[in-house]
This record gives structure tokens, C-alpha cells and sequence, in this order.
């Protein structure tokens, strides 16, 4: 199988709608099986989905998606900014929002790899976010982009010193999932495209949608991460 995984396009932020659609169109020429949407996907954290759906961008945005959807199958899989109880399957379809397992209810599984947002092994990194940066987010969400940027933005600057020991922290914990699990791991959440090798055992970060335009490509489980340069 040939699968394409994405993470991370918070719509309903300020997002770039051709770059998007130029995105969409170049993944039609790779023709992938499957696309895969690790999370994050809909920015239901900040918004309901009555302000979502107010907004022309998002509409826009959400539509180019559908389309894709339509003639290549697109398997929908929460990320802690869209959560399952926010996300009504009629809204995306033909999307496909990604059956929940009781064995495996952060992740599932294709040709052997776990796919999953991430968000799991980000556990106790986010109260300085809750405390002091989700209330700005919640109620000023332009504002707070203004100020700190999207987070790819702020590793790429160095804006805050600590966002590399934050991202190793989360690859350290997804490299002990892949040591349990036995199996190569791909998630998203951390805007920080990247790949680990544990010499032979791949843990592979797909980045984001927003900043860096990367994304992983599968074929019969074999791993690539792969960037995409809008025009």
C-alpha cells in the first residue's frame, strides 16, 4: 500500500489556502491509496464548529478536502485540537473519521507502523500553556499568533529556548513506544518534522501543514519523510 500521512492543519487559524490547494493537487500526481490525517486537522480547541463554519477560509479550506476525499480514500484521525467528542463525521465526509479501539485507542495500525497525533507522549509539558498562553489563544487567537507564532515558527527562531528540549522529550517518549510496540511510529503534534532512526526501528515526526508543508510517505510500510515548497 501506498499511504500518505499529514498532520496538523488547524483550520480555522489563518491558514494559507493556496498553498493548501497546490498541496492537494500535487499529492493527486503521487496518487497515493490512502492519506492518512494524523490530527489536529480542525481547530475545535479555539472555535466551535458554528464559528468554524462562519468563517469563508475554512469553508474554503475544508472543501478542497472533501474534494480530495472524493476519489482518494482520506481516514480522519484526532488530534488533542479536534477531539472525537467535537468532530460530527457529517462535517468531513466523505472523509472517513478513523473507528475508535479499545486496544489501541490513541493510534491504529498500517503495514506494520503505528500512526498516531502524538499528543499522548506530550504529558506534562503544557501548563506553562494552560496557566498562561490558552486564555490568550482562547479569547485572542490572532493575537497570540502575532506574539509568539505557529509553534514550527517559534522552533525555527528560537524563540524559545526550551522548544528543542521539548520536542526531544516527546521523540524520547515515542521512541519508548516504538521499543514496546516493536513497530516504527509516525505521529505529528509538534510542528517539528524530523526522523529518528534506533537502527532499523524509524520514529518519524510528519510535521505540519502550516509552516513546514512535510509530510510522511509509505509505501508497504517503509518510511519517507518527504517537504512539499508551495509555489
Amino acid at each position: 500500500m501506498l499511504l500518505a500521512a499529514v498532520s496538523d492543519l488547524h483550520l480555522g487559524q489563518p491558514f494559507n489556502l493556496r498553498a493548501w490547494r497546490g498541496f492537494l493537487a500535487y499529492l493527486r500526481t503521487v496518487r497515493p491509496e490512502l492519506l492518512l490525517l494524523l490530527g489536529d486537522v480542525l481547530e475545535l480547541a479555539w472555535f466551535s464548529r458554528k464559528e468554524l463554519e462562519a468563517q469563508e477560509l475554512f469553508r474554503e479550506s475544508l472543501d478542497e478536502l472533501r474534494g480530495f476525499a472524493a476519489s482518494i480514500e482520506t481516514l480522519y484521525f484526532p488530534g488533542n485540537h479536534d477531539p472525537r467528542k467535537k468532530i460530527d463525521p457529517q462535517m468531513v465526509a466523505p472523509v472517513h473519521l478513523l473507528p475508535f479501539r479499545p486496544d489501541m485507542p490513541e493510534a491504529t495500525e498500517f503495514d506494520g507502523v503505528l500512526y498516531t497525533h502524538g499528543s499522548q507522549f506530550d504529558a506534562g509539558t503544557h501548563l506553562w500553556d494552560a496557566l498562561l498562553k490558552f486564555p490568550l489563544k482562547a479569547v485572542f487567537p490572532c493575537v497570540y499568533l502575532k506574539l509568539y507564532g505557529t509553534p514550527y515558527e517559534v522552533k525555527s527562531a528560537q524563540k524559545e529556548q526550551d522548544y528543542r528540549e521539548y520536542v526531544g522529550w516527546i521523540m524520547g517518549r515515542a521512541m519508548m513506544e516504538a521499543i514496546r510496540q516493536g513497530r516504527d511510529v509516525v505521529f505529528g503534534h509538534t510542528h517539528a518534522p524530523m526522523t529518528l532512526d534506533l537502527g532499523g526501528r524509524l520514529i518519524v515526526n510528519s510535521g505540519d501543514l502550516r509552516d513546514s508543508w512535510s509530510y510522511v510517505l509509505a509505501r508497504d510500510g517503509r518510511l519517507e519523510l518527504k517537504f512539499w515548497r508551495p509555489a
